[in-house]
C-alpha cells in the first residue's frame, strides 16, 4: 500500500499565527496564510440566521493582518499582507513573486457585488481587487500566471444575491479563468458542472473532476477534452496527472483513503487498480487538506506536510 510520506514541517514565522489556508503551487512549493488566532477567527467567521441556520460569512467584519508564507520545503518567502477582509480565503502565488488571496464567499447588492480577490506584490503592497464570484471551492494559478477557479453548487446555481436579485453567478459554468487583471476569459461550456470536486493545473493545462457523473476534463490550449468514467471512481476529492494516467483520491464514507489508478483512453478513463493510500497517524487531523498538483499529492495536516506520487 501506498502512503503519505512526510515532507516538512509548516513551523510559523510568528509562534501565535495559525494556519487558514495551504495549497499547493506551480513549482511543487507549499502556499500558505497565517494570521493570529484572533484574526483567524474573524476570517472564518459564520453567522445564523433568524431560524439559526448557520452561514459563511461573505466579509470580514474588520481587517485582518495576514502573512503569506511560502515553504520549498524551508521558508522561502514572507508577503505580509496589512488588511485582509475576505473570508474562508485561499492563497496563490505568480511566477513574479506576487500573491493572490480569494475569498471563497461573495455577497451581490445592488450597490454591486463585493471585491472578494486581491493582488499583492512581493513586498505586501496592494495591486489590484476584482471580483471571482460566491461559491468557491479551488483555486489555481498556472504556470504562465492564468487563474483557474472552480465552484461548488452555490456558486453555480446563486446565493448571496447572484441568480436572484442579481445577475447570473459568475461561477454559473462551474469552471472559470481569468487572467491576471481578474476578468474573466474562458467559461467551460461542456458537459454540466454542478460541483467541481479537484482542479489540478499542471504547467499551463488544467484538469477537473466533478459532480455529478464524476468524468475528468482537460483543458489545454483553450480545448477541452472529457473523458467518461465508469463509476468506481466516484466521489474522489483530489486528482494527480501524468501524461494519459490519472490517480484519482478519496471517496465517500468508508472510501475517504481509496486510490484508483486508471488511464486515459479514447473518450473512456479505465481504471487499472483500486488501492488505499495510507493517511499519516495524526494527533488531531486538525486543518487537514488534500491537493493535486500535477502528478503529486499534497497532504496538509496538523501543519504538516505530506506528499504521494502515486503514479510512480
Amino acid at each position: 500500500m501506498l502512503v503519505f510520506e512526510f515532507h516538512s514541517e509548516l513551523t510559523p514565522i510568528d509562534e501565535h499565527d495559525r494556519l487558514i489556508d495551504a495549497t499547493a503551487g506551480p513549482n511543487g512549493a507549499m502556499i500558505t496564510l497565517w494570521a493570529t488566532a484572533e484574526g483567524a477567527d474573524v476570517l472564518t467567521a459564520r453567522y445564523k440566521n433568524s431560524v439559526g441556520v448557520s452561514f459563511a460569512r461573505s466579509r470580514a467584519t474588520r481587517p485582518v493582518s495576514a502573512r503569506v508564507v511560502t515553504y520549498a520545503p524551508d521558508v522561502c518567502a514572507v508577503v505580509p499582507i496589512a488588511e485582509l477582509t475576505s473570508t474562508f480565503p485561499k492563497v496563490q502565488t505568480f511566477p513574479d513573486g506576487a500573491v493572490l488571496v480569494v475569498g471563497s464567499r461573495c455577497r451581490w447588492s445592488p450597490e454591486g457585488p463585493e471585491h472578494n480577490a486581491a493582488i499583492y506584490g512581493p513586498e505586501g503592497a496592494l495591486i489590484r481587487t476584482g471580483v471571482l464570484g460566491d461559491g468557491i471551492n479551488h483555486v489555481a494559478v498556472s504556470s504562465s500566471g492564468d487563474i483557474w477557479v472552480g465552484y461548488f453548487d452555490q456558486g453555480v446555481f446563486g446565493s448571496n444575491g447572484w441568480g436572484g436579485p442579481g445577475p447570473e453567478p459568475i461561477g454559473s459554468a462551474g469552471l472559470v479563468r481569468f487572467d491576471r487583471s481578474l476578468r474573466p476569459v474562458w467559461w467551460f461550456d461542456d458537459t454540466p458542472i454542478i460541483d467541481c470536486y479537484a482542479l489540478n493545473v499542471d504547467g499551463d493545462t488544467a484538469w477537473a473532476y466533478y459532480y455529478t457523473k464524476f468524468p475528468i476534463a482537460r483543458i489545454t490550449n483553450g480545448t477541452t477534452t472529457i473523458w467518461n468514467n465508469p463509476g468506481s471512481a466516484d466521489g474522489a476529492n483530489a486528482l494527480a496527472v501524468a501524461d494519459d494516467r490519472v490517480a484519482l483520491y478519496g471517496g465517500y464514507g468508508h472510501d475517504r483513503e481509496r486510490l484508483v489508478l486508471g488511464r486515459l483512453d479514447d473518450s473512456r478513463f479505465h481504471v487499472q487498480q483500486v488501492d488505499k493510500l495510507g493517511f499519516p497517524r495524526l494527533e488531531r487531523r486538525h486543518h487537514t487538506r488534500l491537493y493535486g498538483r500535477g502528478d503529486t499529492l499534497h497532504l496538509i495536516a496538523d501543519q504538516r506536510w505530506y506528499r504521494a506520487r502515486p503514479l510512480g
